[in-house]
């Protein structure tokens, strides 16, 4: 009989043990399907906030698309096929093919008609009256470096011009024109007609563009439209 009791309390204490074990497994269990549940629903909302941010950006990509091109609309576009390029300008602005000098293939003027007009007329009588929009079109590299600085290429151009007492161009930074890489300069201290200067080459010819301060935020949106186009 006294043998008897120390397993009667070795089954209670199993049994004690047991049930500590078994009611541990539950909580853990539970507590990963709590977890697990809480981290998908954390997941769930991040990903909703990330659909939403993107969907947000998508609206204003659009909406920033649309407006452009209905501030475009109506818009005029003049094309070269010979130097090849293009842009396009307001239906009220004229454009005009000049040759101003024997070093230049072709200028390409723009303003608004009136203004054109009146422009041409004075220039013709020997004054030098700025365009708002010109894009002036040189042979060779020879013939782009006017001061005859013995350029060779785009980058020498920037270099040279950009540097001395006088400078043609002012703090020069690389541009995309376009669809081509080029710089972007502004109008030296005594340049006639100040502005912002865009250079840029498309393998045939070297391209002087001259935005004019007057009509800068106009000027920026007819350039955004400019291209370099195939040579016929």
């Amino acid at each position: 009989m006294e043998n008897k009791k120390p397993m009667v309390d070795g089954n209670k204490m199993f049994m004690t043990v047991l049930f500590i074990v078994v009611t541990a497994v539950l909580f853990l269990g539970i507590g990963f399907v709590f977890g697990q549940q809480a981290g998908e629903i954390q997941q769930n909302e991040a990903l909703s906030g990330v659909s939403a941010t993107a969907q947000a950006t998508l609206s204003a990509t659009v909406s920033s698309t649309s407006t452009a091109a209905s501030e475009l609309a109506g818009w005029k576009t003049y094309t070269n096929d010979k130097y090849g390029f293009s842009f396009k300008y307001p239906s009220d602005w004229a454009v005009s093919e000049k040759n101003f000098h024997d070093a230049r293939n072709l200028s390409v003027v723009g303003d608004k008609k009136s203004d054109l007009e009146k422009t041409e007329k004075t220039n013709e009588g020997g004054a030098d009256i700025p365009y708002s929009f010109e894009v002036d079109v040189y042979k060779s590299m020879t013939q782009f470096d006017s001061k005859d600085l013995g350029v060779k290429t785009l980058a020498e151009y920037v270099s040279k011009y950009s540097t001395g007492s006088d400078p043609y161009l002012l703090d020069p930074i690389q541009y995309t024109i376009g669809n081509t890489s080029g710089y972007k300069a502004k109008a030296g201290t005594n340049v006639f007609g100040g502005g912002d200067f865009y250079l840029a080459s498309n393998g045939n010819s070297y391209f002087e563009i001259v935005a004019r301060p007057t009509t800068s935020e106009l000027d920026k949106q007819i350039l955004s439209t400019f291209q370099f186009t195939p040579v016929k």
